[in-house]
Order: structure tokens, then sequence, then C-alpha cells
């Protein structure tokens, strides 16, 4: 897995607007080892 310059994994997620992808950008926000680069919905 490439990782930026910051040592994070770049991460995307999907149909951000529903219920559960709000609740994945909610968690992967501060996460430690991921960065979110890509939001989209639907």
């Amino acid at each position: 897995m490439k990782r930026n310059n910051n040592g994070k994994i770049p991460v995307g997620v999907l149909a951000a607007t529903g219920s559960v992808g709000q609740r994945f950008v909610q968690l992967l926000d501060g996460h430690p080892w991921f960065e979110v680069v890509a939001v989209t919905g639907s």
C-alpha cells in the first residue's frame, strides 16, 4: 500500500451522503493510520 508523505494511507469514501458513509468519514477523521483524500455522494 502506498502511503502519503505523512505516513498515512490515503482513502476515499463512496456514498458519504448516507448514514453509513457519514459514519465512516467520522471514524476516519483524525485516524492515526488513514487520511481521507476523496469523498463522493450519490
